[in-house]
């Protein structure tokens, strides 16, 4: 258990939740079902994440902030989770990448590059597991996220930075080849 002073409050919380706040600071948002694989990877086993602690990230220490977002197509709402302004704060004090949620749009495109990378990372930890393979390793530790193959080849993931907005529409790729080219 690690004691933050931020705003003139004492703010405690264990190693486990200061890197699951960190990973949903990496990726922007995440929902209640991200949070839960996120947090089984960060424990090494399957777990959910208990409601009371839910509940006090989000309602008393307010460090994940719950945003609803309605889907046009099949006229659903969607509830995730950001930091939230201690959240920021404490990030910040602790000199991490702590990203402001009007910098990022919380879409059906976006939500859906997130579950998949969600997934993938709790597939290869928990396949590996599963299946009794040592080739395939993930580490969760306070700097990045590692995946390591059995080839050899290591994929770090510091930051998820995508750019969420263009100020100019994409323009179409025209082809110049000669048709005999082919």
């Amino acid at each position: 258990m690690t004691n933050f002073k931020i705003n003139n409050r004492t703010i405690s919380l264990t190693s486990d939740q200061l890197l699951l706040t960190k990973q949903i600071a990496i990726l922007g948002f995440a929902s209640k079902s991200h949070i839960n694989m996120l947090y089984s990877i960060i424990k090494g086993q399957q777990s959910l994440l208990s409601q009371h602690i839910f509940s006090k990230m989000v309602n008393k220490l307010h460090i994940w902030d719950s945003v609803s977002t309605s889907q046009k197509r099949n006229h659903t709402t969607i509830t995730v989770y950001v930091l939230g302004r201690t959240g920021r704060s404490l990030l910040r004090m602790l000199h991490c990448f702590a990203r402001d949620s009007q910098s990022f749009s919380i879409n059906n495109h976006n939500m859906q590059a997130t579950e998949t990378l969600i997934q993938a990372l709790y597939a290869s930890y928990f396949k590996a597991q599963a299946l009794g393979n040592n080739n395939s390793s993930l580490l969760f530790n306070e700097h990045k996220l590692s995946v390591e193959s059995s080839l050899g080849s290591v994929l770090n993931l510091s930051s998820f930075d995508v750019l969420f907005q263009s100020e100019s529409p994409l323009k179409p790729v025209v082809s110049r080849a000669n048709d005999a080219f082919f």
